[in-house]
Protein backbone atom coordinates (compact mmCIF):
# COMPACT_ATOMS: atom_id res chain seq x y z
CA UNK A 1 0.00 0.00 0.00
CA UNK A 2 2.82 2.60 0.76
CA UNK A 3 4.49 1.75 -2.64
CA UNK A 4 0.96 2.35 -4.24
CA UNK A 5 0.55 5.62 -2.43
CA UNK A 6 4.26 7.11 -3.17
CA UNK A 7 3.98 6.01 -6.81
CA UNK A 8 0.85 8.15 -6.71
CA UNK A 9 1.86 11.24 -5.38
CA UNK A 10 5.16 10.96 -8.25
CA UNK A 11 3.35 9.98 -11.18
CA UNK A 12 -0.50 11.67 -10.62
CA UNK A 13 0.46 15.00 -9.28
CA UNK A 14 0.32 16.32 -12.73
CA UNK A 15 -2.90 16.08 -13.26
CA UNK A 16 -4.67 18.52 -10.77
CA UNK A 17 -6.94 20.56 -11.70
CA UNK A 18 -8.16 23.71 -9.79
CA UNK A 19 -8.47 26.23 -7.30
CA UNK A 20 -6.75 26.90 -3.57
CA UNK A 21 -3.64 24.99 -3.63
CA UNK A 22 -1.23 25.49 -6.34
CA UNK A 23 1.38 23.35 -7.93
CA UNK A 24 4.38 24.44 -9.71
CA UNK A 25 6.60 21.57 -11.14
CA UNK A 26 9.95 22.23 -11.84
CA UNK A 27 11.69 21.30 -14.92
CA UNK A 28 15.12 19.22 -14.32
CA UNK A 29 17.32 21.79 -16.48
CA UNK A 30 17.28 25.14 -14.78
CA UNK A 31 19.28 28.07 -16.21
CA UNK A 32 21.04 31.33 -15.14
CA UNK A 33 18.72 33.36 -17.16
CA UNK A 34 15.74 31.34 -17.19
CA UNK A 35 12.36 32.60 -16.49
CA UNK A 36 10.28 31.14 -14.21
CA UNK A 37 7.32 31.60 -16.15
CA UNK A 38 8.89 29.89 -19.56
CA UNK A 39 10.24 26.76 -17.79
CA UNK A 40 7.80 25.55 -15.36
CA UNK A 41 3.92 24.71 -15.66
CA UNK A 42 1.27 25.73 -13.10
CA UNK A 43 -1.48 23.64 -12.25
CA UNK A 44 -4.49 24.14 -9.81
CA UNK A 45 -6.15 22.17 -7.18
CA UNK A 46 -9.21 21.79 -5.02
CA UNK A 47 -12.83 21.68 -4.54
CA UNK A 48 -13.48 18.97 -7.31
CA UNK A 49 -10.48 17.17 -5.96
CA UNK A 50 -12.30 17.60 -2.54
CA UNK A 51 -10.89 20.07 -0.79
CA UNK A 52 -13.42 21.56 1.55
CA UNK A 53 -11.62 24.99 2.83
CA UNK A 54 -11.50 28.02 1.15
CA UNK A 55 -7.92 29.39 2.84
CA UNK A 56 -4.78 27.63 3.18
CA UNK A 57 -2.78 27.70 6.09
CA UNK A 58 0.10 25.37 5.73
CA UNK A 59 1.50 22.34 4.04
CA UNK A 60 3.28 19.17 4.79
CA UNK A 61 4.07 16.05 2.88
CA UNK A 62 4.40 12.55 6.07
CA UNK A 63 6.34 9.59 5.53
CA UNK A 64 4.19 7.57 3.12
CA UNK A 65 4.25 10.18 0.58
CA UNK A 66 0.68 11.67 1.70
CA UNK A 67 0.17 15.34 1.53
CA UNK A 68 -1.34 17.66 4.87
CA UNK A 69 -3.47 20.68 3.78
CA UNK A 70 -4.57 22.79 6.48
CA UNK A 71 -7.34 25.07 6.70
CA UNK A 72 -9.34 27.84 8.06
CA UNK A 73 -12.75 26.26 8.34
CA UNK A 74 -12.45 23.07 6.46
CA UNK A 75 -10.75 21.31 8.74
CA UNK A 76 -7.30 19.16 7.61
CA UNK A 77 -7.64 17.40 3.78
CA UNK A 78 -5.52 14.22 2.81
CA UNK A 79 -4.23 14.62 -0.19
CA UNK A 80 -3.19 10.79 -1.98
CA UNK A 81 -2.33 12.31 -5.51
CA UNK A 82 -6.10 11.52 -6.77
CA UNK A 83 -8.24 13.11 -4.42
CA UNK A 84 -8.37 14.67 -0.81
CA UNK A 85 -9.66 13.09 2.15
CA UNK A 86 -11.10 15.52 5.27
CA UNK A 87 -10.90 14.95 9.00
CA UNK A 88 -12.69 17.43 10.54
CA UNK A 89 -15.21 18.07 13.46
CA UNK A 90 -17.97 16.30 12.17
CA UNK A 91 -16.05 13.38 11.91
CA UNK A 92 -15.14 13.34 15.17
CA UNK A 93 -11.21 13.33 14.39
CA UNK A 94 -10.27 17.06 15.65
CA UNK A 95 -11.44 19.69 18.02
CA UNK A 96 -11.57 22.23 15.24
CA UNK A 97 -12.24 23.00 11.58
CA UNK A 98 -9.80 26.12 12.10
CA UNK A 99 -6.59 24.46 11.74
CA UNK A 100 -3.12 26.31 11.15
CA UNK A 101 -0.22 23.94 11.06
CA UNK A 102 0.22 20.27 10.07
CA UNK A 103 4.03 18.65 11.18
CA UNK A 104 4.61 15.26 10.31
CA UNK A 105 6.78 12.92 12.74
CA UNK A 106 9.49 10.20 11.84
CA UNK A 107 6.80 7.53 13.07
CA UNK A 108 4.20 7.85 9.94
CA UNK A 109 1.94 10.34 12.23
CA UNK A 110 0.72 14.04 11.81
CA UNK A 111 0.60 16.76 14.26
CA UNK A 112 -2.64 19.13 13.53
CA UNK A 113 -2.51 23.31 15.34
CA UNK A 114 -5.73 24.80 15.76
CA UNK A 115 -7.39 27.24 18.07
CA UNK A 116 -8.26 24.40 19.92
CA UNK A 117 -5.30 22.94 20.52
CA UNK A 118 -2.61 20.37 19.62
CA UNK A 119 -3.43 16.90 18.39
CA UNK A 120 -1.76 14.08 16.77
CA UNK A 121 -3.29 11.71 14.09
CA UNK A 122 -2.32 8.60 12.59
CA UNK A 123 -1.37 9.05 9.11
CA UNK A 124 -2.97 6.26 7.42
CA UNK A 125 -6.03 5.66 9.44
CA UNK A 126 -6.29 9.16 9.82
CA UNK A 127 -7.28 8.98 13.39
CA UNK A 128 -6.64 10.90 16.80
CA UNK A 129 -3.99 9.37 18.74
CA UNK A 130 -4.17 12.57 21.69
CA UNK A 131 -6.05 10.41 23.70
CA UNK A 132 -4.11 7.36 23.45
CA UNK A 133 -0.41 9.43 23.85
CA UNK A 134 -0.95 11.65 26.97
CA UNK A 135 -2.76 12.02 30.04
CA UNK A 136 -4.68 14.34 31.35
CA UNK A 137 -2.01 16.26 33.47
CA UNK A 138 -1.42 17.25 29.58
CA UNK A 139 -5.19 18.53 28.48
CA UNK A 140 -4.26 22.24 29.64
CA UNK A 141 -0.96 22.58 27.46
CA UNK A 142 -2.30 21.11 24.40
CA UNK A 143 -5.75 22.71 23.88
CA UNK A 144 -4.32 26.33 23.61
CA UNK A 145 -5.00 28.43 20.55
CA UNK A 146 -1.82 27.14 18.81
CA UNK A 147 -0.35 28.95 15.64
CA UNK A 148 3.05 28.39 14.69
CA UNK A 149 5.21 25.03 15.20
CA UNK A 150 8.29 23.59 13.87
CA UNK A 151 10.21 20.13 14.01
CA UNK A 152 13.46 19.89 15.52
CA UNK A 153 15.99 18.86 13.14
CA UNK A 154 16.51 15.34 14.27
CA UNK A 155 12.40 14.88 14.67
CA UNK A 156 12.72 14.99 18.15
CA UNK A 157 10.89 17.84 19.49
CA UNK A 158 7.64 19.33 18.45
CA UNK A 159 8.25 23.80 19.31
CA UNK A 160 4.69 25.63 19.09
CA UNK A 161 3.44 28.95 20.33
CA UNK A 162 0.71 30.05 21.61
CA UNK A 163 0.45 34.02 21.38
CA UNK A 164 3.66 34.71 23.86
CA UNK A 165 4.04 31.48 25.42
CA UNK A 166 6.39 28.78 23.72
CA UNK A 167 6.18 24.67 24.57
CA UNK A 168 8.15 21.91 23.52
CA UNK A 169 6.87 18.45 23.44
CA UNK A 170 10.24 16.30 23.78
CA UNK A 171 11.07 13.02 22.40
CA UNK A 172 7.52 12.75 19.52
CA UNK A 173 10.36 10.05 17.98
CA UNK A 174 9.25 7.74 20.54
CA UNK A 175 6.75 4.59 19.39
CA UNK A 176 4.12 4.43 21.59
CA UNK A 177 4.49 8.15 23.41
CA UNK A 178 6.99 6.88 25.43
CA UNK A 179 8.88 9.67 27.69
CA UNK A 180 7.16 12.47 25.85
CA UNK A 181 6.64 15.43 27.69
CA UNK A 182 5.76 19.39 26.92
CA UNK A 183 7.68 22.36 28.70
CA UNK A 184 6.63 25.86 28.51
CA UNK A 185 7.74 29.22 28.90
CA UNK A 186 6.25 33.07 28.62
CA UNK A 187 7.63 35.37 26.78
CA UNK A 188 7.30 39.19 26.51
CA UNK A 189 5.64 39.15 23.24
CA UNK A 190 3.89 37.24 20.87
CA UNK A 191 5.69 35.40 18.72
CA UNK A 192 5.23 36.04 15.00
CA UNK A 193 7.74 33.58 13.59
CA UNK A 194 9.39 30.12 14.47
CA UNK A 195 12.69 28.76 12.66
CA UNK A 196 15.04 25.78 13.03
CA UNK A 197 18.41 27.44 11.78
CA UNK A 198 21.37 25.32 11.73
CA UNK A 199 19.63 22.39 14.64
CA UNK A 200 18.71 25.56 16.91
CA UNK A 201 15.56 27.19 17.42
CA UNK A 202 14.92 30.70 15.99
CA UNK A 203 11.92 32.66 17.83
CA UNK A 204 10.84 35.89 16.60
CA UNK A 205 8.50 38.19 18.95
CA UNK A 206 7.84 41.14 16.87
CA UNK A 207 11.21 42.86 15.73
CA UNK A 208 13.09 40.90 18.01
CA UNK A 209 14.83 37.26 17.50
CA UNK A 210 15.72 34.88 19.65
CA UNK A 211 17.19 31.53 20.26
CA UNK A 212 15.38 28.74 22.17
CA UNK A 213 17.08 25.20 23.23
CA UNK A 214 16.44 22.66 26.31
CA UNK A 215 18.23 22.40 29.43
CA UNK A 216 17.93 20.62 31.91
CA UNK A 217 14.13 19.95 31.11
CA UNK A 218 13.50 23.79 30.91
CA UNK A 219 13.31 26.25 27.68
CA UNK A 220 16.31 28.59 28.01
CA UNK A 221 15.61 31.62 25.78
CA UNK A 222 18.73 33.81 24.68
CA UNK A 223 18.34 37.25 22.73
CA UNK A 224 19.91 37.33 19.22
CA UNK A 225 21.24 40.89 18.32
CA UNK A 226 21.19 41.78 14.77
CA UNK A 227 23.13 44.29 12.75
CA UNK A 228 20.77 47.01 11.29
CA UNK A 229 17.86 44.21 11.26
CA UNK A 230 14.12 44.68 11.71
CA UNK A 231 13.43 47.62 14.00
CA UNK A 232 9.97 48.85 15.84
CA UNK A 233 6.85 47.55 14.82
CA UNK A 234 8.59 45.97 11.38
CA UNK A 235 6.98 42.18 12.43
CA UNK A 236 9.36 39.18 11.59
CA UNK A 237 7.10 36.97 9.80
CA UNK A 238 9.71 33.99 8.31
CA UNK A 239 12.71 32.90 9.11
CA UNK A 240 14.59 30.62 6.44
CA UNK A 241 18.61 29.62 6.26
CA UNK A 242 20.20 29.35 3.19
CA UNK A 243 23.60 27.61 4.17
CA UNK A 244 25.21 30.40 6.01
CA UNK A 245 22.80 33.11 5.40
CA UNK A 246 19.30 33.93 7.44
CA UNK A 247 16.85 35.33 5.09
CA UNK A 248 13.90 36.85 7.69
CA UNK A 249 10.68 37.72 6.05
CA UNK A 250 9.13 41.11 7.69
CA UNK A 251 6.24 42.92 6.91
CA UNK A 252 8.34 45.61 4.82
CA UNK A 253 10.56 43.39 3.04
CA UNK A 254 13.56 40.83 3.66
CA UNK A 255 16.72 41.06 5.40
CA UNK A 256 19.58 38.68 4.46
CA UNK A 257 21.77 38.63 7.67
CA UNK A 258 25.59 36.40 7.45
CA UNK A 259 24.86 34.01 10.42
CA UNK A 260 28.68 34.11 11.58
CA UNK A 261 28.60 38.20 12.56
CA UNK A 262 24.67 38.33 12.76
CA UNK A 263 25.53 41.80 10.25
CA UNK A 264 22.53 42.44 7.82
CA UNK A 265 24.33 41.83 3.93
CA UNK A 266 21.13 42.94 2.33
CA UNK A 267 17.68 44.75 2.43
CA UNK A 268 15.01 43.52 -0.52
CA UNK A 269 11.46 45.95 -0.15
CA UNK A 270 9.16 46.30 -3.48
CA UNK A 271 9.58 49.24 -5.30
CA UNK A 272 6.85 50.50 -7.21
CA UNK A 273 7.18 50.02 -11.13
CA UNK A 274 10.02 47.98 -10.78
CA UNK A 275 9.97 44.24 -12.09
CA UNK A 276 12.59 42.86 -10.51
CA UNK A 277 11.81 44.10 -6.67
CA UNK A 278 9.86 42.00 -4.49
CA UNK A 279 6.42 41.62 -5.63
CA UNK A 280 5.20 43.05 -2.26
CA UNK A 281 7.03 43.57 1.41
CA UNK A 282 4.27 41.49 2.97
CA UNK A 283 6.52 38.14 2.95
CA UNK A 284 4.66 35.10 4.28
CA UNK A 285 6.71 32.11 3.48
CA UNK A 286 10.20 31.64 1.57
CA UNK A 287 11.62 28.15 0.52
CA UNK A 288 14.00 26.94 -2.16
CA UNK A 289 13.40 24.27 -4.76
CA UNK A 290 15.49 21.06 -5.44
CA UNK A 291 17.50 23.44 -8.73
CA UNK A 292 18.99 25.98 -5.46
CA UNK A 293 15.98 28.52 -6.69
CA UNK A 294 14.74 30.64 -3.22
CA UNK A 295 11.12 31.47 -3.81
CA UNK A 296 9.63 34.25 -2.01
CA UNK A 297 6.11 34.34 -1.38
CA UNK A 298 3.77 37.36 -0.45
CA UNK A 299 0.31 38.68 -0.46
CA UNK A 300 0.87 39.51 -4.47
CA UNK A 301 1.99 36.39 -6.06
CA UNK A 302 5.62 35.11 -5.52
CA UNK A 303 8.94 36.49 -6.58
CA UNK A 304 11.93 33.88 -7.60
CA UNK A 305 14.89 35.17 -6.84
CA UNK A 306 18.13 35.22 -9.43
CA UNK A 307 21.26 34.95 -7.37
CA UNK A 308 23.71 35.81 -10.45
CA UNK A 309 21.48 39.09 -10.97
CA UNK A 310 20.48 39.62 -7.02
CA UNK A 311 17.40 40.35 -7.96
CA UNK A 312 13.59 38.91 -8.42
CA UNK A 313 11.27 37.52 -10.83
CA UNK A 314 7.91 38.45 -9.97
CA UNK A 315 5.37 35.94 -10.60
CA UNK A 316 1.30 37.24 -10.41
CA UNK A 317 -2.13 36.11 -11.06
CA UNK A 318 -2.10 38.54 -13.91
CA UNK A 319 0.91 38.59 -16.86
CA UNK A 320 3.32 41.35 -16.51
CA UNK A 321 2.15 43.50 -19.58
CA UNK A 322 5.39 42.79 -21.48
CA UNK A 323 3.52 41.91 -24.52
CA UNK A 324 4.74 38.24 -24.61
CA UNK A 325 2.14 36.46 -26.05
CA UNK A 326 3.77 33.15 -24.88
CA UNK A 327 3.11 34.31 -20.85
CA UNK A 328 0.36 31.81 -20.22
CA UNK A 329 1.32 30.67 -17.39
CA UNK A 330 0.40 32.67 -14.40
CA UNK A 331 -0.78 32.00 -10.79
CA UNK A 332 -4.87 31.65 -10.25
CA UNK A 333 -4.53 33.84 -6.82
CA UNK A 334 -2.03 36.34 -6.34
CA UNK A 335 -2.50 35.68 -1.82
CA UNK A 336 0.12 33.04 -1.35
CA UNK A 337 -0.26 32.57 2.51
CA UNK A 338 2.67 28.99 2.83
CA UNK A 339 4.53 26.90 0.23
CA UNK A 340 6.30 23.71 0.33
CA UNK A 341 8.44 21.86 -1.77
CA UNK A 342 8.55 18.36 -2.89
CA UNK A 343 11.71 17.33 -5.01
CA UNK A 344 10.96 19.28 -8.39
CA UNK A 345 7.68 20.11 -7.31
CA UNK A 346 6.52 23.45 -4.87
CA UNK A 347 3.12 23.63 -3.81
CA UNK A 348 1.50 26.57 -2.98
CA UNK A 349 -1.33 27.67 -0.94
Amino acid sequence: MNNRICDAIGENVKRLMRIVVMLVVFSQAVYAQDRFVDKNTITNLGMREGLRGSYVDALCKDSYGFVWVATEGGGVARYDGYSFRTIDVQSNSIKSNFTRQVVPDLLGRVWVLSDMGVEVVDALSMRSLTGDLFGENAKEQLSVDATLAKASSDGAVLWYSSFGNLYAIENIDARDGAGLEILSVGLDNNITALGIVDNKLYVATGSNLSIATIEDGEIKVVPVQLANGPRGNNDITVLFQDQNELWIGTLWGIYRVNLKNANTNKLYRAVSGDATSLSQDRITDIVKTASGRVIVSTLRGINVYNSYTDTFEQVLSQPSGSGNSEETTVLSSDFINCMMVDGNTIWMG
